[in-house]
Parts: C-alpha cells; structure tokens; sequence
C-alpha cells in the first residue's frame, strides 16, 4: 500500500490524546461475553468531532473513513465515557473509502496511524 497518511485536522487532536472518530479502543476487563479483552473496538462519529461519550463499534469489519465520518460495522456497539479511556499509543489501521462515485466495487483500502486508547468495560458506561 503507500504511506500511512494522517488525517487532516488530527494533528490537534493527537497533543491532547482525546478519543476522536476512527481511534481504537483496547479492552483491558470486559463484562460482555461478546467483547473480548485484548479486543478492539472502533470510534464511530464525524471526524474532528469528538464527545464525552464515544459511541464504539466492537467486532468490527474495515470501517468507512472517508475525512469526514467513520462507521463500522460488526457489534456490539458501546457508549463509553472518554474520561475512562487511558491513551496508550498508536496503531495502523485499514479503512475504506468510495474512490469517486458510490458504486459497487468503488471502494478502496488505504492504512492510517490511529490514536490507540484502554478502556475496562466494567467501569465504562456512559
């Protein structure tokens, strides 16, 4: 693939090491059989835009990302509060994105470097 490219506007956003849109989260101690730890989830939302509570796709197939909005699909989905997310590190990690018009067969996968944050489910709701 090419380079890994950072997303506009991240550069902010990684001095702060606040949870935005399309960075991971690491399970350290879960209470859902569905969510294993050492797992990853990924945060759903429009990029730039981040929230007290991340609203985080579990299982997830290679989420959309196109600059604007991430969203994954897979499951369970978790409402978590950012403050109980510990900023780790980074990662790479493989998204898609319409390459022109939305059309079958029209995506394409591109790696980015993403924010990677810990979280202990059991002490995550929102």
């Amino acid at each position: 693939m090419g380079r890994t490219k950072t997303m506009k506007g991240r550069e902010d956003w990684e001095t702060r090491k606040a949870p935005m849109p399309g960075d991971l989260i690491r399970v350290v101690a879960s209470d859902d059989s569905l969510i294993k730890v050492g797992s990853y989830g990924v945060v759903n939302g429009s990029v730039n835009q981040p929230k007290s509570v991340c609203e985080v796709t579990f299982n997830y197939y290679t989420p959309y990302h196109d600059g604007k909005v991430v969203s994954a699909s897979g499951g369970p989905v978790r409402r978590i509060n950012a403050s109980t997310l510990k900023y780790v590190g980074k990662k790479s990690l493989t998204v898609w994105k319409f390459e022109g018009l939305p059309t079958a067969g029209g995506g394409v996968n591109r790696k980015i470097t993403v924010n990677v944050f810990e979280v202990d489910l059991n002490r995550s709701w929102s």
